[in-house]
């Protein structure tokens, strides 16, 4: 399940996702949310939170890859917020894979801190 976070700066467009990602999620919350948010503030500072998240479909997978590539230039910062221990891995290829897009972890009790980086 997938939910745009409403306490979020202006600035920053924040997803909180539990469970499992599926292609919908892109369709109906996600993309049109993104696509929002980079009209309106012209770039994206993306803070997602993880809660108990048991990966993507392959069809969502294949929409993270389609919306990643569509907002590449868009991206400034991703903050990612979440206890599990893979996250630190993910993130280390984030900024591997992405140059020009700062990714960084933080504990899910840290979105103060997050925010404040992420602006």
């Amino acid at each position: 399940m997938v939910k745009v976070l409403q306490d979020t700066p202006d600035n920053i467009i924040g997803f909180r996702i539990a469970g499992e990602v599926e292609s919908r999620d892109y369709e109906y919350i996600i993309n049109p949310a993104l696509n929002y948010h980079v009209k309106d503030q012209g770039e994206a500072r993306l803070y997602i939170e993880l809660v108990d998240f048991e990966g993507e479909t392959f069809k969502a997978l294949f929409e993270d890859i389609k919306t990643t590539v569509k907002h590449y230039g868009n991206f400034k910062k991703v903050g990612i917020a979440g206890k599990e221990d893979w996250i630190p891995g993910l993130v280390k290829a984030g900024n591997l894979l992405t140059p020009g897009v700062q990714v960084k972890h933080f504990g899910l009790k840290e979105k103060k801190k997050a925010m404040t980086w992420l602006k």
